[in-house]
């Protein structure tokens, strides 16, 4: 399940789980246009209802997740695996604190804890890095 904000790239999206349909199952992806912290919380809930395992992966711009996604992330009833791929690390950093911060007044959701943390090198010969952390919910 994907959340795109730009209608287009959704249907790019669809047409590419079409062209490899011999790699993946398009009856197991669905797309959905528009705000992630809008659409997720209700799909992410109906799925979990059914008795299925959320896993989320969150690859945002350099400047980082929207508060408004971290929010949606943090309080997201039935997400408890999450994957973050960024090309920033202090933005990533950042809302790793957010994420992962114990729960309190203003985040009543129990907090995420990173498991494993590895470093992709898809520009090479650049000072540039893909750094992927994938998180467990931690128990509440």
């Amino acid at each position: 399940m994907g959340f795109e904000l730009v209608e287009a790239a959704v249907r790019n999206a669809e047409e590419n789980v079409k062209l490899n349909s011999h790699l993946i199952s398009p009856e197991k992806c669905e797309y959905h246009a528009g705000r992630a912290e809008e659409t997720m919380p209700d799909i992410a809930k109906k799925y979990s209802d059914q008795g299925n395992r959320i896993v989320g992966i969150v690859d945002p711009p350099r400047g980082g997740l929207h508060r408004d996604v971290l929010k949606a992330l943090r309080t997201c009833r039935g997400l408890n695996r999450l994957v973050y791929v960024s090309c920033n690390a202090v933005t990533q950093m950042r809302d790793m604190q957010f994420l992962c911060y114990a729960s309190e007044k203003r985040r009543k959701a129990p907090p995420f804890r990173p498991i494993r943390c590895f470093g992709a090198d898809l520009f090479p010969h650049t000072n540039h890095i893909e750094s992927i952390v994938f998180f467990e919910r931690a128990e509440a």
